[in-house]
């Protein structure tokens, strides 16, 4: 072994990997180290070594290497930058060497969103080649990222979880269990993080622990705050666990419903959260007895300790009601400008139907439907879909349907009645929509598809599905709704050729 732990070594950081971290190579070992740059050269203290594992080809890749050359990989601490990048920064947030969130802080913006773009055109590559085009002809189909407005401040939505002690924080980097009690917070509003603390100082308070999912004890699970960015109505939702010995306090005069054993000292945090958050307008308690390390509101297991259950939102002249459990962008500006390429995708003419699958709260479903006959969105959840139609109802939009359930057997059944659309628009999960959706939209034969990803490997994986029924790729466009991290979203439209036509 060429190395040892407690080893301090030069390197030439060659490439860095989609979660921050820089990569090096000498003597056969491939480094990982976190907060280095590509072209610096840095001085690493050796932390951990190990045999190469396969897993790691990629990342051989990245080097320009045969993966073959490596037979050792090892983590490193950075000690020194002796030759730092033209692109390095200082991180803003006090936590970036430890909180496992926004790991790209020490990149200046631009180049984040060359790297963002660089993403996008690997994970197009084979569907851009299949689709004919030559190498110059893809740089220019991947048009350059568009930058959020604001880099800094742009999140409306915030998920803590509760350390030991009773305070909010986020998970560590390269460590799910451990976590980073939160001090400051560079993206989201002063009013969101102001709540966290205040609700981490009550808690502290009141000798409330957090939960500890390993022994199943504790009490504070998690705490989400979200801030509507056009109307600024706040949300704050805490959710516990049930353990057997907790306070017995009456139940708020908000809501008598609640059970005996209510919240304990929750007039205590009614007071502190409206006395100091202007905009309070819905805090929420969940109980989530079950093991699941995430946010869970079961029937029957949310309560309003003040306001109402809901916030307001404003977005492309339409208003949304956003519940805890609802799934809305949290880059709200972006949001926008999702909805802009969108509509500029998709042409839609007054005659066209327009299938919206995994249409969540109906967002782009509700923003099109001006533009054309009838809307059909398609959405798994069944909490969304009834939001998509109370969202419906609330900006008196009439021609829109929504149906749960799979979307692969709902597009199906939608291919029956109301029959083959004109325009396919598709906003799936990270996952992608898969074989089976693509080809069944394919065969509808639809004038043009316009995908919303998040994820560019499937979306490059589902366009592919789409060369062999003759539709061609016209535009790529990534949007950053997530500065400072990897996530890149990206709008694409496959129209029909001519001769494919029915």
């Amino acid at each position: 072994m060429p190395i040892a732990s407690g080893d301090r070594v030069t390197l030439d950081v060659k490439a860095v990997t989609r979660d921050g971290i820089g990569l090096a190579e000498r003597d056969g070992v491939l480094f990982f180290l976190p907060g280095a740059l590509p072209g610096e050269e840095v001085v690493a203290e050796v932390e951990k070594i190990t045999a190469f594992r396969r897993r790691h080809r990629p990342y051989a890749a990245l080097l320009a290497a045969r993966p073959d050359s490596f037979a050792f990989q090892a983590t490193a601490r950075l000690v020194d930058v002796v030759r730092p990048s033209d692109a390095r920064q200082t991180p803003l947030c006090p936590h970036f060497s430890t909180c496992g969130g926004c790991t790209w802080q020490h990149q200046e913006y631009s180049v984040q969103l060359a790297q963002k773009r660089a993403l996008v055109v690997a994970a197009l590559r084979p569907a851009l080649e299949a689709a004919g085009l030559a190498e110059e002809q893809i740089d220019t189909m991947v048009r350059p990222v568009i930058p959020s407005p604001s880099p800094w401040r742009y999140r409306n939505k915030l998920e803590f979880t509760f350390s030991p002690t009773g305070w909010p924080g986020f998970h560590q980097r390269g460590d799910f269990r451990r976590l980073v009690e939160l001090q400051e917070c560079q993206i989201g509003s002063p009013e969101m993080i102001a709540a966290a603390k205040i609700v981490g100082e009550w808690a502290q308070a009141h000798g409330l622990p957090g939960y500890d999912k390993v022994r199943n004890t504790g009490f504070l699970r998690h705490l989400v705050v979200r801030q509507a960015y056009h109307t600024q109505e706040l949300m704050v939702a805490l959710e516990t666990f049930t353990p057997a010995k907790l306070p017995v306090v009456p139940a708020p005069a908000a809501d008598p419903a609640l059970p005996v054993a209510a919240l304990p000292f929750a007039e205590d945090l009614v007071a502190r959260l409206t006395q100091e958050l202007p905009h309070l307008t819905s805090l929420l308690w969940v109980i989530n007895p079950s093991p699941s390390d995430v946010v869970k509101v079961e029937p029957g297991q949310l309560h309003v300790l003040w306001g109402r259950p809901y916030i307001l939102e404003k977005l492309a002249g339409l208003t949304f009601r956003i519940e805890l459990p609802t799934f809305f962008q949290t880059n709200t500006q972006q949001a926008e400008t999702l909805i802009r390429l969108a509509r500029e995708g998709a042409q839609l003419r007054p005659s066209d139907l327009l299938f919206d699958l995994y249409c969540g709260v109906g967002t782009f479903s509700l923003a099109l439907a001006r533009e054309c006959r009838h809307v059909l969105g398609i959405e798994l959840v069944e909490e969304a879909v009834e939001a998509a139609r109370a969202n419906a109802a609330l900006n008196g939009i009439t021609n829109v349907t929504f149906r749960a359930g799979d979307t692969r057997r709902q597009l199906a059944v939608a291919l029956r009645d109301p029959g083959n659309p004109d325009v396919v628009l598709l906003d799936p999960p990270r996952a992608g929509a898969g074989r089976r959706v693509m080809t069944a939209l394919a065969r509808a034969n639809p004038r043009r598809v316009v995908y919303v990803s998040c994820n560019p490997e499937t979306l490059g994986s589902d366009l592919l599905e789409l060369i062999p029924f003759g539709y061609t790729i016209q535009s790529v466009q990534p949007v950053d709704l997530f500065p400072h991290t990897s996530h890149v979203e990206t709008v694409a439209v496959a129209v029909r050729s001519a001769t494919t036509a029915g």
